[in-house]
C-alpha cells in the first residue's frame, strides 16, 4: 500500500511547480553566487553530494580537490543551517518550492528529526510544499514517529486491480494497444497494482520500446 502525506509548510527530489519552470531572463552566474554565497566554506562537500551532471552545472570550472577530513561535531550543526537557508533560497512567495521524499518509512530517526527542524523550528521554512510517499503493508496511517511534520494532509492510494490496471492503459494509449490483457497480467504480477511501481514500470516499458524502435530491433 503507498502512503502520501503532504507535509506543511513543506519538502527531496527538487521540482519547481510547472508555472514556475525557469525564466529566460535569469542569469545563471547569478544563481550559483547566490548558491556559493549560503554555502560558504561547505561548498565543496555540498558538490560532493551532487550526481556528476549536478556537479557540472553548479561548478562547470571546479577542480577536484583532496578530501578533508571532518569534524562531525561541528559539521551537524553547521550542515542544519546551511542546508536550511540552501532551501529558502530557491522558496518564495513568487517562486514556491516542491521537494518529494520516497520511501519514508527508511527513513532514520535522527533524519526525521532534522526534517522536523526544517518544518517546525521557530524559523521553519517558508513557501514550500513537502510530498512524502510511505510504504505500509495495511490501510492504516503511518506511525506517528515517522511523521516529518505533526501537521499533515494523508492521501492514501490504494492498489489497483487488473480491471484497474486495463483502465489506466486504456487512458494512457487511447485504446491502441495490442495484447492489451497480456500486458495487464504483467503489469499486475510485477507491481501487486502499486500506482507508484506502475507508472514507473509503464515509464520505462515505453522508454525501451523507443530506444528498440530508433535502433531498428
Amino acid at each position: 500500500m503507498d502512503y502520501l502525506g503532504r507535509e506543511r509548510p513543506g519538502f527531496y527530489r527538487i521540482g519547481r511547480r510547472s508555472s514556475n519552470r525557469r525564466d529566460a531572463k535569469e542569469d545563471a552566474d547569478d544563481w550559483r553566487k547566490r548558491i556559493y554565497s549560503i554555502l560558504g566554506g561547505h561548498l565543496d562537500l555540498f558538490i560532493k553530494l551532487l550526481s556528476p551532471s549536478s556537479q557540472r552545472l553548479l561548478a562547470p570550472d571546479r577542480r577536484e580537490k583532496k578530501p578533508e577530513s571532518i569534524d562531525w561535531s561541528n559539521f551537524i550543526p553547521a550542515f542544519k543551517t546551511w542546508s536550511q537557508r540552501l532551501l529558502q533560497l530557491f522558496a518564495t512567495e513568487s517562486r514556491p518550492l516542491v521537494l518529494i521524499i520516497d520511501d519514508c518509512q527508511w527513513l532514520e530517526t535522527s533524519e526525521v528529526a532534522l526534517w522536523r527542524h526544517f518544518l517546525e523550528s521557530r524559523h521553519a521554512l517558508n513557501h514550500i510544499l513537502v510530498a512524502c510517499a510511505y510504504r505500509v503493508e495495511e490501510n492504516v496511517q503511518p506511525p506517528a514517529p515517522m511523521l516529518l511534520s505533526s501537521s499533515s494532509t494523508f492521501l492514501m492510494v490504494d492498489k489497483l486491480s487488473e480491471e484497474g490496471i486495463m483502465n489506466l492503459l486504456q487512458v494512457c494509449f487511447h485504446d491502441r494497444l495490442d495484447k492489451a490483457s497480456s500486458l495487464v497480467s504483467f503489469l499486475h504480477a510485477e507491481t501487486a497494482g502499486s500506482p507508484l511501481y506502475l507508472r514507473s514500470l509503464i515509464t520505462t516499458l515505453v522508454s525501451q520500446l523507443r530506444r528498440n524502435r530508433c535502433s531498428g530491433i
